[in-house]
């Protein structure tokens, strides 16, 4: 697994309401805060985020727009296979993909996909409801990894429930 500098580190664990978190060029989750992981279990360090979304059948129960979702990760994957050097590793992650998911392999065998930077991922959280949150992709300076800051609307019932959930957190923390 990559190394991620411990100044990046420190930054996204100091970002107590903004979930974070880097991810390598194939999107395996490098390094992530407490927000991210209460948000999601993918956002866990390990976990390679097109695996949890095309693999994993609870990520259709929790993410009402499983197919925006699906499509951005296809489109990183199809930028990441285009560069000049392909990710170590991303031929066996998309023939494992391609095996074991009929659903990426029709996104894969789609047009190309238009790669947006930041992209809307809705989520039925189990503790706090119904989520909102805006994701930016910042590519982080003479490196292949990508550091993920989520956001949501300021007064938004998105920005309550977010708050709530690292209320949560703080709470658990002083237990």
């Amino acid at each position: 697994m990559e190394h991620v500098d411990h100044l990046v580190v420190e930054m996204i664990e100091s970002l107590p309401t903004t979930p974070a978190f880097v991810a390598d060029e194939k999107f395996e989750v490098l390094s992530s805060n407490r927000l991210a992981l209460a948000i999601s279990p993918s956002f866990r360090v390990g976990t390679n985020l097109a695996r949890a979304t095309f693999q994993d059948p609870s990520a259709h129960d929790t993410l009402p727009q499983w197919s925006d979702a699906a499509s951005q990760l296809v489109a990183i994957l199809k930028r990441t296979a285009a560069s000049a050097a392909p990710a170590p590793g991303l031929e066996e992650l998309l023939g494992e993909l391609s095996s074991r998911s009929a659903q990426f392999s029709v996104a894969w065998a789609s047009e190309s996909i238009p790669i947006d930077y930041e992209f809307v991922l809705v989520m039925d959280h189990p503790q706090v409801g119904l989520l909102e949150i805006t994701f930016q992709h910042l590519r982080l300076p003479d490196s292949t990894q990508t550091l993920v800051l989520g956001h949501v609307a300021p007064g938004s019932k998105s920005e309550r429930r977010l708050f709530a959930l690292a209320g949560l957190i703080e709470l658990l923390d002083e237990e």
